[in-house]
């Protein structure tokens, strides 16, 4: 037994555990002065930069998908049907009916080219297709369908209707802003009698 006390490496060794004591106590203090990352003001402007950025960039894909009636903007959206020459109905805006075409009827009084004239839009339609589309300026029908100028992968839809004599043009205000490029369609597909022209009486 050393009855002088505590030799040097004793007192070494029972210091250690009051030295690491000291040590973590020191470090739970300071982190509880300092600030959490997220409290940070950089971080908190970085984030809100990046969160904006997302935000945009996802309204400019989905065309601000909580309303479809924005006048002028361009919306993407996939084919779920074809209902006849001149209507089709899209996955997220429901039936959309084409602007400044008209087709002849498949339903009720089935007219002279309405099912040569859907079937032609079912064979560029497909269901599942990528499309984009503009609303005109008067967004809907009597009937709620969104009025639209509709594209897919070959260009607009509208116009290659009656380019291709499936559909004459129909001119109603405000959404006549495209009515001239129409008519000189129409014109065309009447000269080379495609389509309606060259089939039904008094086309």
């Amino acid at each position: 037994m050393n009855l002088s006390g505590p030799t040097l490496w004793e007192r070494i060794a029972w210091g250690r555990p009051l030295a690491l004591t000291r040590a973590v106590g020191r470090k739970v203090r300071a982190a509880r002065r300092s600030p959490p990352p997220s409290s940070c003001p950089c971080r908190t402007r970085a984030v809100s930069r990046a969160m904006l950025l997302v935000s945009a960039a996802a309204g400019s894909l989905l065309g601000g998908c909580g309303s479809d009636d924005g006048a002028g903007a361009v919306v993407r959206d996939r084919v779920e049907r074809v209902v006849d020459g001149d209507t089709v109905e899209l996955r997220r805006a429901g039936k959309v009916r084409l602007i400044g075409v008209d087709t002849p009827e498949t339903f009720g009084s089935v007219e002279c080219w309405g099912p040569e004239a859907s079937a032609w839009l079912k064979r560029r339609l497909a269901r599942g297709d990528r499309v984009s589309y503009r609303v005109g300026p008067e967004p809907r029908d009597k009937y709620d369908r969104l009025l639209i100028y509709l594209r897919d992968r070959r260009g607009p839809v509208n116009v290659a209707l009656v380019r291709t004599g499936q559909a004459r043009t129909l001119s109603i205000a405000p959404n006549d802003d495209r009515a001239a490029s129409f008519d000189s369609a129409q014109r065309q597909a009447a000269g080379k009698r495609v389509g309606l022209w060259g089939k039904c009486d008094g086309a």
